[in-house]
């Protein structure tokens, strides 16, 4: 099923296992408890909508707007959220490690407690989420924008930065700056 307007669908414990749903709108959808193993939402609209419960094990997100999307509880191992836009999403607890979240916006998501480990963050967008207690151990974040999450760079010591990554700090860019120029000078 691909374009399809299921604005509204009560799909609490549907078993929509592999199914192929690209570019479907399922804005206000509830879809709790429901099972999507394998199922491929890329580009989907899928705002304002309530996953607890369901099982999203290997699910393609890729592209897929999630603004306000309520995702706690929800299984989401091994996913693909590429590009996907999760503005104010609701993700408390979840487990992310080893995701590829490549260039995902996050900005004002609840990722409190969740697992970050290992994962791609690269180029994301975070700018205002909830962090607190997250779990950063490896987690790329190059190129990626944490500011007004009240992060600085002392804070992800064990994880990936670069020059672009983005935090909350204030006067510290300066002085990076600075010694990154004196190292450029004597290598």
């Amino acid at each position: 099923m691909t374009n399809a307007n299921l604005k509204d669908a009560d799909l609490t414990n549907a078993d929509l296992t592999g199914t192929t749903l690209d570019n479907i709108t399922l804005v206000n959808a509830i879809l709790v408890g429901a099972q999507l193993p394998g199922a491929d939402l890329q580009k989907a609209v899928l705002k304002e909508t309530k996953w607890s419960g369901a099982n999203l094990k290997d699910v393609n997100l890729s592209g897929a707007d999630l603004t306000n999307a309520d995702l706690a509880g929800a299984t989401l191992d091994n996913i693909t959220l590429v590009n996907a836009i999760l503005v104010g999403a609701q993700l408390p607890g979840v487990d992310l490690q080893k995701m590829n979240l490549k260039d995902v916006n996050l900005s004002g998501a609840n990722l409190k407690d969740v697992n970050l480990s290992g994962a791609d963050l690269s180029g994301a967008t975070l700018n205002g989420a909830d962090l607190t207690n997250v779990n950063f151990e490896g987690t790329d974040f190059s190129a990626s924008d944490l500011s007004n999450t009240g992060l600085e760079l002392k804070d992800l010591k064990n994880a990936i930065t670069d020059d672009k990554t983005i935090t909350s700090e204030t006067g510290f860019f300066f002085f990076r700056e600075l010694i990154a120029f004196f190292e450029s000078l004597f290598k």
